[in-house]
């Protein structure tokens, strides 16, 4: 892990725990960044002084040099990118870096000033990037600055780790909590930015937190998910050129493997028909905002993903005789996720699964149609076939 020397603005390399305390930036990117190579050189300083990063740089060591850390990160130029190893390795860690930090400065580049937080804060281009998320979520003490480096305000979840002022000009002044401005903004529940990210990623369902992601952007498409991979606790390789879809494919499938959450499943696009069990992007998600998880997780059973598709066992409404004598031969049916809406809870979401073929041992294997809307069935009723089937579905 590189990072820079407050007064020096000098690169130092840190390897395995050997990592100083630090703080960390967060911003979205702009034209003249400055670069790895830049800043490792003595050589190319001068010239690097000459970029609009620059002054982002320096006022980023000067908050954190002034707030008492000797170190701090940012991203523009403390990842080699010219080394595709190093860019993966910093990829996959960077959630754990951005939760490790001392503090994390979100630098808000499009806010003129504190005094014009009310008209530009809620409209600010880094609640629309997918870095960005992460980057709110994983650090312990967050500190949002306006342009001009004057400090606007922090989270509640801050508050509460009772880090709740920073220091300017040398004076330590404490700053408003923006947790709830931040929550209308950006759709996370207060209670998510009041925990720890382990937390939240234990109780949010993951259809709640792809949510999150559907309405932010990055510039190269695989990086809306590579940018998601530590709000999962997903690592994988990244292979730019793979495009969105195969990405998305392999971040779900990787999630599949740790999870049994299975509102993985529940998505669908508004007013238009659809098929697959995987979503395409985290666009399919921008309905699943108040999805939730069941609560009794001894109904859930393990599935997996296999060269058919995905082995699950689930249960099924009777809705035709075959399917309640349990002949599923070129039957449509429905199944009942373990997921429910917040405002719906007693109903379960369902999947319309059409007849596809069978295996060799005569397992039926499914194909997933999704209409454009929830389908929901509940739970206390007994139209249900007796005992839960266990089933193919086609993940494509």
């Amino acid at each position: 892990m590189w990072l820079l020397d407050t007064t020096t603005l000098d690169l130092c390399e840190f390897i395995g725990e050997n990592v100083p305390r630090y703080a960390i930036l967060s911003h979205v990117w702009g034209s003249e960044e400055v670069s790895f190579a830049d800043m490792k050189k003595a050589k190319h300083r001068e010239a690097a002084k000459k970029k609009l990063g620059f002054r982002k740089l320096e006022g980023c060591c000067a908050q954190a040099s002034s707030d008492g850390y000797l170190w701090a990160w940012v991203d523009s130029c403390c990842i080699d990118k010219r080394s595709s190893a190093e860019l993966s390795e910093a990829i996959n860690s960077m959630f754990d870096w951005y939760a490790k930090s001392g503090r994390c400065y979100v630098y808000l580049a499009d806010v003129a000033s504190a005094s014009s937080v009310a008209q530009d804060f809620k409209s600010s281009r880094w609640f629309t990037r997918g870095w960005t998320l992460q980057e709110l979520l994983a650090p312990t003490d967050i500190v949002f600055f306006a342009q001009d480096w004057v400090a606007i305000g922090q989270t509640k979840r801050h508050v509460l780790f009772g880090l709740s002022t920073v220091r300017v000009n040398g004076q330590i002044v404490r700053l408003p909590d923006v947790t709830n401005e931040v929550s209308a903004i950006t759709n996370i529940p207060v209670w998510c930015m009041e925990q720890s990210e382990t937390f939240i990623c234990g109780l949010a369902s993951v259809a709640h937190r792809m949510y999150w992601a559907s309405h932010r952007e990055t510039t190269r498409p695989e990086d809306r998910v590579y940018s998601l991979m530590g709000l999962f606790n997903i690592s994988m390789p990244i292979l730019y050129g793979e495009g969105l879809k195969k990405a998305f494919a392999r971040l779900q499938r990787e999630i599949m493997s740790k999870s049994d959450d299975q509102s993985i499943f529940a998505w669908y696009r508004s007013g238009t028909a659809s098929d697959g069990l995987l979503a395409e992007s985290p666009d399919d998600f921008r309905n699943s905002g108040l999805v939730i998880r069941d609560n009794v997780p001894h109904l859930r059973s393990p599935f997996s993903t296999t060269n058919i598709g995905l082995q699950i066992t689930l249960p099924m409404i009777s809705n035709t005789n075959n399917v309640r004598r349990g002949k599923l031969h070129g039957a449509r049916i429905q199944v009942l996720l373990w997921c429910t809406l917040a405002q719906h809870q007693g109903q379960a979401i369902c999947l319309d699964l059409d007849y596809w073929s069978e295996d060799s041992e005569g397992t039926p294997i499914f194909h997933c149609e999704r209409p454009g809307h929830w389908l929901l069935h509940p739970t206390s009723t007994n139209d249900l076939v007796s005992e839960s089937r266990r089933i193919y579905i086609k993940d494509y």
